[in-house]
């Protein structure tokens, strides 16, 4: 397919370079497995600062993509129409290498409809339809059916036990790892604001691990580095014995502002000392 595809813009004198990206597109497709990529359903990921992540086509490819999928030539192409499927459908696949334009060229080609005028098909207007902003694959919104993320500032410790925050579903080792890298960054004088959003992004990934709902769409690799790397330094002393007013000189420079989050994994680790004495 992509051999005609090749020659078909070598003769027309279209650049290649659509090509090699619809090659590209088309092995992510494979590379993906039976069935394609998982689609990303609207409230399956947010952001780490409340925010749920919608997967949209822009405007432009929106309308493509529905002349592609509801044309004549849809059923008769040579191409795989699991791929189609799925490269037409922004929850699967928000972004894309090819342009629309030339891949709506491809398949009208390769079908019983090469040579015949456009359909012009025109997309039923929806006044509540959106879009995303050209080459982003998603826009955000703070509230999906009624409902905000778990991140989101409303949702963050709002119940009197602090159920509603995704700190707490951190696990002791998760704490403990976290709690000497604010110590290692604090004796340094150094901006916790980076460690905040490690901490965030680990208790909604245990959260999703305990309840099923999705972690923020953030780099749960990343999250996991960062634990990593700290896991490494248990000869740091205890954060809370490093943070109290008779110990805080022993520290390089001057402890900086103590964060929200840092306040609540230290609550935590007080009330867990606290029981089990």
């Amino acid at each position: 397919m992509l051999e005609k595809a090749y020659t078909y813009a070598e003769d027309n004198n279209i650049d290649l370079e659509q090509v090699d990206l619809l090659a590209f597109d088309m092995a992510g497709y494979r590379m993906a497995g039976p069935g394609g990529h998982i689609p990303n359903k609207p409230g399956n990921s947010y952001t780490l600062d409340g925010k749920w992540i919608i997967n949209a086509f822009d405007e432009r490819d929106t309308k493509i993509a529905y002349q592609i999928k509801n044309g004549k030539a849809m059923l008769s192409t040579e191409f795989d129409r699991g791929f189609l499927n799925e490269a037409l459908d922004p929850e699967k696949a928000p972004t894309h290498g090819v342009d629309f334009a030339f891949l709506a060229k491809m398949v009208k080609e390769f079908s019983d409809q090469a040579g015949q005028p456009d359909e012009n098909l025109q997309m039923p207007d929806d006044p509540n339809r959106r879009y995303a902003e050209p080459g982003r694959g998603s826009y955000l919104v703070e509230t999906l059916n009624g409902k905000k993320p778990p991140t989101h500032p409303d949702n963050l410790g709002k119940n009197a036990d602090g159920s509603g925050d995704v700190l707490n579903y951190l696990t002791k080792q998760d704490r403990k790892k976290l709690l000497q890298a604010y110590q290692m960054l604090m004796s340094l004088g150094m901006s916790t604001d980076q460690l905040d959003q490690t901490a965030t992004s680990l208790g909604a990934v245990r959260m999703r691990e305990a309840t099923g709902q999705s972690a923020p769409a953030s780099s749960t690799s990343a999250t996991h580095k960062a634990t990593r790397a700290y896991s490494s330094q248990n000869g740091l002393t205890s954060l809370l014995d490093t943070l109290s007013p008779a110990n805080r000189q022993k520290n390089r420079q001057p402890v900086t502002q103590m964060s929200k989050v840092l306040e609540k994994l230290l609550m935590a680790e007080k009330a867990e000392q606290t029981g089990r004495a």
